[in-house]
């Protein structure tokens, strides 16, 4: 603490026992350090929470530290951090600090992940909300229940066995109150009103899991997004099955009455959701002339050959005719030898002719420039194919029969892959934007695009074309 000339270092040994190694974070008073035990044989990783004391601290600070503290001295959770020690050090005059440690769990932060601009299915949220949910379950039903009221991307992390633990406890609340007197906690836009009165029940956890699930798939913080009569708008933000989304607003609905009363009612009602079936039911656009061919082992999409339409090829001759024919008038009767002016001189007359030709060669190159805007915009992946027996995906950019460029992903890379429709802005002549629709394949840190310039209806039947097609029980 800075303001009583003292502060923890790396490498320090608290306890003769635990070395500090790296500050994981500073909250306040509170310091949170990434530790190792010495005397565990072997030597283990522990996250070591300290809270110092001190006449002018906020009590509620206290309460709060010890509340943690026996709070994970009773649990046995499989996941949530296991209780290890607690003491307390006189490091300096005047100051006490407590210490409470706990196991570390080596993984990252769904928080990191966004930090990433990593993507979710429907499929990979849905895993993430049952995990959760089934950890509620356990919290929720003790006697007293236990509520977290501070659930949040940073405080949820997907460990090395790819299984999601809860973490940090220090806002946990050891039984709802019916009145606004507890300590009031949360995090702006993940915390729901009623728990900034300082009234928090099991459904304040639901809402807060439920903003958390739509940051993880908007990739915007939930206080960033618009909202009605206190409902977070998110769906024009996703592409997600209709069912999925209506389960994550029951879960954030401003009313504590409107939202699931436990975690076991979130839960069953989220299992009975088929999303397989959703993306099955989802039929072909009319009048859509993409092709594509599945079979058991190859998923190929065929977009329209690049070029454009006989209405724009003609609509461009028409164009250019006329300009042309513009172009000659002017350059045939703007002549200088046609000129007679009394008062100009020939040099004058010939620049005058000059300018008016090069003012008519204008709208001549503004058409050209606008064919060859289009012909770029339109060269893009026109031939996809996903292959299960080689691993992989490809992205191809063909013309003519001849393949001119290609990106290849792998396919187990699919894990962190999400399909969605986007929008991709370009400006016009007239300073507006254009809004094309894309498909946007996210595998690893790497982005690819096809579909450009497709309707918004050709685009989410491809994305559940090949959602369903990448199902693991296919």
């Amino acid at each position: 603490m800075s303001q009583h000339n003292f502060s923890w270092s790396a490498g320090q040994i608290l306890h003769d026992r635990y070395q500090f190694q790296q500050q994981l974070g500073h909250n306040g008073d509170r310091q949170v350090w990434l530790s190792t035990d010495l005397k565990a044989q072997p030597p283990q990783s522990v996250v070591v929470k300290l809270l110092p004391f001190y006449a002018q601290m906020q009590w509620d600070e206290f309460k709060l530290f010890e509340r943690e503290t026996v709070v994970l001295k009773s649990l046995n959770h499989p996941r949530v951090p296991r209780y290890q020690d607690s003491f307390t050090i006189d490091a300096t005059p005047g100051i006490s600090w407590f210490a409470l440690v706990e196991t570390f769990i080596p993984g990252r932060s769904l928080a990191q992940s966004l930090q990433q601009g990593t993507y979710l299915t429907a499929l990979q949220i849905r895993n993430i909300a049952i995990q959760v949910l089934t950890i509620l379950i356990g919290l929720h039903e003790r006697n007293p229940p236990l509520l977290h009221r501070d659930i949040k991307p940073s405080n949820l992390i997907v460990g090395s066995d790819r299984q999601v633990y809860l973490i940090d406890f220090g806002s946990v609340q050891s039984q709802p109150t019916s009145g606004a007197t507890m300590t009031v906690v949360g995090t702006s836009g993940y915390a729901p009103p009623e728990q900034f009165f300082g009234r928090a029940v099991p459904e304040s956890d639901l809402y807060a899991l439920g903003a958390t699930l739509i940051h993880l798939l908007t990739g915007t913080a939930p206080a960033d997004l618009p909202q009605k009569e206190l409902q977070i708008q998110f769906r024009e933000q996703v592409s997600v099955p209709d069912a999925l989304a209506e389960w994550i607003e029951k879960l954030t609905a401003p009313d504590v009455d409107d939202r699931f009363h436990t975690a076991r009612e979130a839960l069953a009602t989220l299992k009975a959701i088929d999303l397989n079936l959703t993306a099955r039911s989802l039929p072909k656009p009319a009048d859509s002339r993409i092709q594509l061919h599945k079979t058991a082992q190859s998923l190929q999409i065929i977009m329209p050959e690049i070029g454009l339409s006989n209405q724009q090829i003609a609509a461009f001759l028409l164009k250019f005719g006329l300009l042309v024919g513009v172009y000659w008038l002017i350059w045939e009767w703007w002549s200088p030898d046609r000129m007679s002016l009394p008062v100009a001189t020939p040099q004058d007359i010939t620049s005058f002719v000059q300018f008016i030709r090069i003012l008519a060669m204008i709208p001549w190159g503004m058409t050209l420039y606008t064919l060859i805007k289009r012909l770029k915009q339109q060269w893009q992946p026109n031939w996809i194919v996903f292959q299960k027996d080689r691993s992989q995906f490809r992205l191809n950019w063909r013309l003519l029969g001849w393949c001119w460029q290609r990106q290849v992903g792998g396919m187990k890379q699919m894990q962190e892959v999400n399909i969605s429709v986007q929008v991709l802005k370009q400006r016009t002549w007239c300073g507006r934007r254009s809004h094309p629709n894309m498909v946007l394949i996210q595998a690893g840190d790497r982005r690819h695009t096809f579909g450009v310039g497709s309707t918004e209806a050709e685009c989410n039947w491809l994305v559940h074309e090949i959602k369903h097609w990448l199902r693991p029980d296919r």
